[in-house]
């Protein structure tokens, strides 16, 4: 048996083919173009936010912490953003130290200088 097709019936339906092909491409296209974004923006919001927070701590802001769900996170997220955490706690705590540091030496300071202007009221007492 022998099928017989004209030129164009055949030319019909390799450029129908061919429309559903550019079609089908296009669409896959567009899916993995939106896939890509999907995947890019996972991965590069965790990494803004925690920028911005490295940025506060670095204005002197140790007030606001990592936020929790990067905390949580079993990948390299997770461990970047525990890691500014404890920085930003460990530097809070130094900065405490250092204020209460400095408040007490001002008191010594205060004593001394007390002290001192005490001593020269008697030494001059003695002496003149």
């Amino acid at each position: 048996m022998v099928v017989k097709m004209s030129k164009q019936d055949v030319m019909a339906q390799s450029y129908e083919l061919l429309n559903m092909m550019v079609m089908l491409t296009l669409i896959g296209m567009v899916f993995s173009i939106f896939i890509a974004l999907s995947i890019s923006s996972r991965i590069t919001e965790p990494i803004s936010e925690l920028t911005q927070e490295v940025s506060r701590i670095g204005r002197g802001n140790y007030d606001t912490a990592v936020p929790e769900t990067y905390l949580t996170y079993n990948n390299e997220i997770g461990v970047l953003a525990t890691n500014v955490e404890s920085m930003r706690l460990s530097i809070s705590e130094y900065i405490e130290d250092i204020e209460d540091n400095s408040k007490g030496l001002e008191h010594l300071v205060e004593e001394r200088t007390s002290q001192l202007i005490q001593n020269k009221y008697v030494f001059r007492a003695k002496f003149s």
